[in-house]
């Protein structure tokens, strides 16, 4: 039998998880019409996650590697990103906000 705590908590991580599929839906949605071309979703979990510039950039390399991605549209997006979130460094973080609160086609 499920105590009301853990029940409590489990919806918690339901509308937790929600949030986050509703976040990478509208930034996947976004930068596929901003690039044109299917980014992989890894990638736009890496972004909903805030990682750095630097990891994302490695899972990048990852999926080219693996033929989920071509080395031009790799590239592309690498730059792209660094673009849309005003990189400087390798180890800037990505801030979702930049991409769930713009219009950024």
């Amino acid at each position: 039998m499920i105590d009301a705590q853990r029940l409590k908590e489990m919806e918690m991580y339901k509308l937790e998880a929600d949030v986050i599929r509703k976040q990478s839906q509208d930034i996947k949605k976004k930068l596929k019409e901003h690039f044109n071309f299917e980014i992989e979703k890894y990638l736009i979990l890496d972004i909903v996650e805030n990682e750095t510039y630097h990891h994302f950039c490695s899972l990048v390399n990852l999926a080219v590697v693996n033929d989920r991605l071509s080395v031009e549209n790799g590239e592309i997006l690498k730059e792209g990103i660094k673009e849309i979130f005003k990189i400087t460094g390798d180890y800037d973080r990505l801030d979702k906000t930049i991409l769930i609160d713009c219009d950024c086609k």
